[in-house]
């Protein structure tokens, strides 16, 4: 690509990114809604230990997803942008790597099941988490949502996902009315994430953007290994401590004690959409701009960093002093303690958000190694603590583990050579310019 074709895409691809955003926005309303309405109903239906064994084997399969996409999917997008003219080629590449290590995962998931080397509480839960194995078949179906964010054409997705969202919310809405079974509900769960996948395919068809059929080379896999190998490891770290928790939780405690913690930290995640919708949307223009113009770029992602400092204090002060009373009234007096473990829980807001805003940086200026060490020791202190304070203190020892990993994970890139940098970036938005703005503000007054 020339540099006026990158000057002319960029701009293409940056005037797409308002209406993107407010689509993106708009699906994670509805998404929200759905877990906040329909999931509360579901709650009170289930009770805090059957909604346990269900959350417990939605974190098992969490677990298992960055051993399945092998941290392709940043620099997927960034190839789909940069590099077109491989674009069927990758799309492939990535359904068939992924379908094959679907296999090999699921029928050692079923073999670990059978094996008895898991204690269960009851049947049933041997029964979910077997139904709930299923679900990874969605994973290969996946790759269409990379092609359409590369485009920055979102609103595909969203439509897409909505749809099965109110479907399925209407399925579990029946099944409360019915009184059906624990593993109806693990059912509708995997038939919502094929559903989503299969048809976000048939829309790529339907737009006549579905990559041409072509067998995937050896030598690009490899290439792609290469390079994705600590964007793996660190995928399966931050997996590990956005999941641990709740399965250990199950482990040294109780499946009730699993399903009071899984309120709190569901509630807490609602919150993560916003940096995810803004970087997903911001990441092709920053990717263009990156290959364009070094100082450009910067400014650029600078003004990124600024946004989402602003989103970040908003989203903490209304999460921290207003979600505790609606978990209450949604939820019912059978999950106070929801309450006070979230309290805690969403002090990792602002760690969070960092991290999800420093993944740009991460992916295009190859910061993988660096920030794989960090989240390695943030895991370790964060599978650490999970096992020395879960015993004694429950959901709250978990929340804690929770909001150290996050930070050390989030921050501690700055302390190497190469984020030293970032650092001054991060301490600009989140305390600068803050400052300055109340600064003026009162100045004003």
């Amino acid at each position: 690509m020339t540099a006026h074709s990158i000057s002319d895409r960029h701009q293409e691809l940056r005037s797409r990114v308002p209406s993107n955003l407010a689509w993106l926005f708009f699906g994670k309303g509805v998404a929200v809604l759905d877990s906040v309405i329909i999931g509360a109903i579901v709650a009170r239906y289930l009770g805090p230990s059957q909604l346990g064994i269900l959350s417990y084997a939605a974190s098992l399969l969490a677990i298992a997803l960055p051993f399945l996409t092998f941290g392709f999917d940043r620099i997927l997008v960034r190839d789909f942008v940069q590099a077109p003219n491989r674009r069927d080629a990758d799309f492939w590449l990535a359904v068939i790597f992924r379908l094959v290590l679907v296999c090999v995962v699921a029928a050692g998931g079923a073999a670990l099941l059978h094996s008895g080397t898991i204690e269960f509480s009851s049947p049933q839960e041997y029964r979910v988490l077997l139904i709930t194995l299923l679900g990874l078949l969605a994973v290969p179906l996946s790759v269409p949502v990379l092609l359409l964010e590369s485009m920055v054409l979102s609103k595909w997705n969203v439509w897409v996902t909505n749809l099965w969202v109110l479907l399925a919310a209407l399925i579990r809405g029946v099944l409360v009315f019915c009184s059906a079974p624990l593993e109806a509900f693990a059912v509708t769960q995997v038939l919502f994430s094929i559903g989503v996948g299969l048809s976000l395919f048939a829309v790529l068809a339907k737009l006549g953007q579905l990559p041409t059929l072509c067998m995937p080379k050896i030598s690009r896999l490899r290439e792609l290994v290469a390079e994705c190998w600590p964007l793996a490891i660190s995928g399966i770290a931050v997996t590990l401590y956005m999941n641990a928790d709740l399965s250990m939780l199950r482990w040294l405690k109780t499946p009730e004690e699993a399903g009071t913690y899984s309120v709190a930290a569901s509630m807490s995640a609602l919150w993560y959409f916003i940096p995810v919708s803004l970087q997903s949307s911001l990441f092709p223009t920053l990717s263009l701009r990156h290959k364009q113009d070094a100082e450009a770029f910067r400014n650029e992602y600078q003004s990124f960093l600024n946004l989402i400092a602003i989103v970040t204090w908003c989203s903490l002060g209304i999460a921290y002093f207003v979600m505790p009373i609606f978990i209450l009234m949604l939820f019912g007096e059978g999950y106070r303690l929801s309450c006070e473990v979230f309290k805690i829980h969403a002090c990792s807001l602002p760690f969070v958000f960092i991290g999800v805003a420093i993944q740009p940086l991460v992916d295009l200026g190859r910061f993988q190694r660096p920030l794989l060490a960090v989240l390695l020791i943030g895991m370790s202190v964060n599978l650490g603590l999970n096992a020395w304070l879960i015993p004694s203190f429950g959901g709250f020892g978990a929340a804690w583990a929770t909001v150290i990993g996050y930070a050390i994970s989030s921050l501690g890139i700055c302390l190497t050579p190469k984020g030293r940098p970032l650092a001054m970036m991060l301490v600009r938005s989140f305390f600068l310019c803050p400052l300055t703005s109340i600064h003026r503000a009162l100045r004003r007054g």
